[in-house]
């Protein structure tokens, strides 16, 4: 009897230790896991810190779920280098991600607001703090076996706006259904694919006009036969003459006209 109130009593202790990291709102194609299995993650970035955009700064950030350097009750804060105080920037929550408005394109966190604070002598403000996610399947977010601090990768953005934060990360779990995004097709190819459409319709439609309403025939079917005939003559003609204006060289057309 002692050894199953024994047991009762440690899987109690397992569960409240850990369950928070896994007490986190999810969403369809995206892996959010790795992101709560770390008790906080850790990411010193230059000049980006609220109360001193002068000094390097350090990120303390956990998904949902309070970080132990943001006082054990907030989800992010961030501390300048060689300063005391902590600002926080986020507060926790359960339902923190959101996907993004264009369907399959990775999803963000919002956190909620931080406390009222005085971020600089005529800033006060209650901070707040998005991140960003990009798909990457080469990203990954390595999380310690352990409650010690991850280190996160180092963010392909910052934006600080009064009291905002926005970082982007890249992170394997951004990608739909572990699927890189396509692309879609360059400028150049939409201009060729659209090059080819007209020329196709002009053709088409010109024959049908020659042949149905001019009784044309054979080559003559084509629409204006003699200006694609005479097209590369002309366009010879022209690169010559260019040639010979930008050598000095230049000189009347030996072609001949018949007079008048």
């Amino acid at each position: 009897m002692r050894l199953i109130c024994l047991g009762l009593v440690l899987n109690y202790f397992i569960y409240f230790t850990y369950a928070q990291h896994f007490v986190c709102n999810s969403i369809d194609g995206y892996n959010t896991k790795e992101l709560t299995s770390a008790i906080q993650w850790q990411v010193t970035t230059p000049q980006q810190c609220l109360s001193n955009l002068a000094l390097d700064c350090s990120f303390y950030i956990s998904f949902c779920q309070t970080a132990p350097m943001c006082f054990n009750e907030y989800s992010a804060c961030q501390n300048a280098t060689g300063a005391a105080n902590v600002t926080v920037i986020g507060g926790f929550t359960s339902t923190l991600f959101y996907p993004n408005e264009n369907a399959k394109t990775g999803f963000y966190a919002k956190f909620p607001n931080g406390p009222m604070q005085n971020i600089s002598n005529t800033t006060h403000c209650e901070p707040s703090l998005i991140i960003k996610f990009k798909c990457n399947s080469q990203v990954k977010w390595f999380a310690p076996l352990t409650n010690a601090t991850a280190s996160a990768p180092q963010p392909i953005d910052i934006d600080v706006d009064q009291c905002l934060t926005t970082m982007t990360f890249e992170y394997e779990g951004a990608c739909y259904n572990g699927q890189e995004p396509s692309e879609g097709l360059s400028g150049g190819a939409v201009f060729l694919i659209i090059l080819f459409s007209v020329a196709l319709v002009y053709i088409a439609v010109g024959m049908i006009y020659n042949g149905l309403i001019k009784n044309q025939s054979g080559i003559n079917l084509l629409p204006n036969t003699q200006f694609w005939i005479g097209l590369p003559l002309n366009a010879i003609e022209g690169c010559r003459t260019t040639l010979g204006f930008c050598s000095g060289s230049s000189r009347p057309s030996q072609a001949t006209y018949e007079s008048v």
